[in-house]
């Protein structure tokens, strides 16, 4: 896995339990060093990806999450950005097991400058569609 800017480098990959719901195990990636587009800031951003029946073999960039759902190299997921310089929102992440009580696997991302540089947690409830 590869991502979308030449000076943007991962800094973590963890598995993740099953935030899809679909039997499958997901796994996400994440950069300190992602450029928002519309502002020039870094800002970080951790890439969620589902995994699939038939696998990820082969090099993917992470920007395929934006593909068309019918382009058969879309990666199914999703890319959650920064919002301010220097967020560093890529920094802490984990599996934070049902925080609602679903049956569905939830996560967990730690962003150690939001907030105001006091920090903060982000739960990511999981599901199905």
């Amino acid at each position: 896995f590869a991502l979308p800017h030449v000076d943007a480098h991962i800094t973590f990959v963890r598995g993740l339990g099953d935030l899809n719901d679909d039997g499958i195990r997901d796994f996400a990636a994440g950069s300190d060093q992602i450029e928002d587009p519309a502002t020039g800031q870094v800002v970080g951003a951790i890439y969620i990806v589902f995994g699939r029946t038939t696998g990820l073999e082969g090099d993917y960039l992470l920007e395929q999450l934006h593909l068309a759902p019918s382009h058969e190299d879309r990666l199914h997921g999703v890319m959650l950005k920064g919002t301010l310089a220097g967020e560093e929102l890529a920094r802490v992440f984990g599996d934070a097991a049902d925080f609602n009580g679903d049956g569905i696997a939830d996560a967990i991302v730690g962003n150690e400058e939001g907030a105001g540089g006091t920090g903060e947690a982000i739960v990511i409830l999981g599901s199905p569609t």
